[in-house]
């Protein structure tokens, strides 16, 4: 396809697996069967587009580089020597037992939307689904063309989120395991576990005191991440992440200027009120913070900002909830509207016109 035609092949296929999520509410209670079924046809669409690509995605030919490299590994060899979490190199091995490298990206695209989808149904009296979802497919989607293992390992940790709610460390601690096989940064999230466990406003100033406390190490983190790496890097499981201690040039880090501005927004006008609307916004709001200062690395490391990943994609509850604090139907109206040009200019600016994640043009791999 040519760019242009890529760009309007996105924006409508997005747009109609959007639309077909949000029909399907209509009939969740009541025609259950339809209801699956429109969910089954809204996930497809961008389940083909991903699952089914060629040469689409900055690390597509890498990833086949690794699964040819790894294909006559056996599991023997991968215990004593292996250089790729679990959860990956199993997929590696489905895809070498059908001798189909495409089953790559198939199963990993498989992994990504279902568990989404989920952390957002589960969210659905806090957002809605309809701007949730298409603030992802938009946002954060296209980035799984490029780093598939800690997008699988992503899209599991926003899911494991609802446990922190629930105060249920036994099932958080197993989905944070379980994305770890993917990507092992995913063990970094455990102590936000203890930091945010709703449920409980007996030790509601001792958390705040602890919360402070775990932002500024955050902070310290990020100013000498160079030093953290070093560190973590001497554990086996992070021996490999040594080469993203390197300092890379000042870059533009676009992104960390629309973070900070949606944080002056929310911080400034919304925060108490989200938190009144729905305790889980005061996790996101904390999340938001984390994600921010992670995100500042991004002026020296690109690679290692991606930890922050974990916590903007929180967003896309963070700000659909946004439409609860209007009660006036246009003031709803153009929230809505806003936050529909955020998800559309975001995807036109940054994976059109910037070329990020090399996700335009887009092939088929058929």
């Amino acid at each position: 396809m040519t760019t242009l035609g890529s760009l309007i092949f996105y924006l409508v296929s997005f747009t109609l697996s959007s639309l077909l999520i949000y029909f399907a509410q209509f009939f969740r209670k009541k025609i259950k069967p339809i209801y699956i079924l429109l969910v089954i046809l809204g996930l497809s669409i961008p389940f083909v587009i991903s699952g089914f690509r060629y040469g689409v995605g900055t690390d597509f030919f890498n990833y086949l580089g690794i699964y040819y490299r790894n294909i006559n590994v056996s599991f023997k060899d991968y215990i004593t020597d292996g250089n790729y979490e679990l959860g990956f190199f199993l997929i590696m091995k489905i895809a070498s037992f059908f001798n189909n490298d495409q089953l790559i990206f198939v199963i990993s695209s498989f992994i990504i939307l279902i568990f989404i989808y989920l952390s957002i149904e589960d969210n659905r009296e806090n957002s809605s689904i309809l701007l949730s979802y298409l603030i992802y497919i938009f946002v954060f989607f296209p980035i799984s063309f490029n780093i598939i293992r800690q997008s699988i390992a992503i899209s599991i940790i926003l899911f494991a989120y609802k446990y922190i709610f629930k105060k249920d460390f036994k099932r958080f601690l197993i989905l944070v395991t379980f994305a770890s096989l993917f990507h092992i940064t995913a063990l970094l999230v455990i102590p936000v576990y203890f930091l945010f466990n709703y449920g409980d406003n007996t030790h509601k100033k001792p958390k705040k005191i602890y919360r402070s406390i775990f932002i500024i190490f955050v902070l310290v983190v990020s100013i000498f991440y160079e030093e953290f790496i070093n560190i973590l890097s001497n554990l086996k499981v992070f021996a490999r992440y040594d080469i993203y201690a390197a300092e890379i040039e000042f870059g533009l880090n676009r992104e960390f200027i629309l973070k900070f501005l949606i944080f002056i927004v929310i911080m400034i006008f919304f925060r108490k009120k989200l938190i009144k609307i729905n305790m889980r916004n005061e996790f996101y709001i904390y999340a938001l913070i984390i994600d921010l200062i992670i995100t500042y690395i991004g002026f020296f490391n690109p690679f290692v900002k991606r930890i922050a990943l974990y916590f903007s994609v929180t967003s896309i509850f963070l700000l659909p909830s946004l439409l609860n604090i209007f009660k006036n139907r246009i003031e709803k109206f153009v929230a809505g509207w806003l936050l529909l040009i955020y998800a559309y200019g975001y995807f036109v600016i940054v994976y059109y016109i910037l070329g990020y994640a090399n996700v335009i043009p887009y092939r088929f791999s058929f």
